[in-house]
């Protein structure tokens, strides 16, 4: 074999090593459920409510939703976005521009679920103090007792 026909298999098996793990590279990320992403079925119900106006996203108008969820759920600043979301100003500009233009509230009143408002709700959760809290000397021996009433309907998301 020629010295230059060793040099293009060489090259040609780098390429297609290159291409293999490019290749690799793009499953693992659509196989890859990250943790504060939405999953395939959460955002085909949310993609046809998304209606643009102007230049498209390059970045797509998932990955943004996705930045917005990760943000809220994670309380990261938004200088520190994660760069898979793209810069963070950029996200955070269309949040804003979103959330002027009405679009989450939108999206929220889209994804609401119909009640009967017949059903009521016990809470029984108990909460433990600790033992230093139990009460000393000269403390009140009457119990009160708060009751919260809410007047007004709730609203609940699928």
């Amino acid at each position: 074999m020629k010295k230059g026909a060793r040099g293009i298999s060489t090259l040609r098996e780098a390429a297609r090593k290159a291409e293999n793990l490019i290749f690799t590279e793009r499953m693992v990320q659509i196989c890859h459920m990250r943790r504060h992403e939405l999953t395939d079925k959460q955002w085909m119900k949310i993609e046809p409510l998304i209606h643009h106006h102007g230049r498209q996203s390059k970045l797509g108008d998932r990955n943004f939703v996705n930045a917005v969820i990760y943000i809220l759920k994670t309380g990261t600043p938004w200088r520190d976005l994660p760069e898979r979301f793209g810069p963070w100003n950029t996200v955070y500009n269309r949040f804003s521009n979103w959330s002027k233009a009405g679009h989450f509230e939108r999206i929220f009143k889209a994804l609401q679920l119909d009640l009967d408002h017949t059903a009521n709700l016990v809470d029984g959760s108990i909460t433990r103090a600790h033992q230093d809290a139990a009460g000393g000397k000269g403390g009140s021996n009457s119990i009160s007792w708060v009751v919260h009433v809410v007047d007004s309907q709730a609203k609940y998301m699928r």
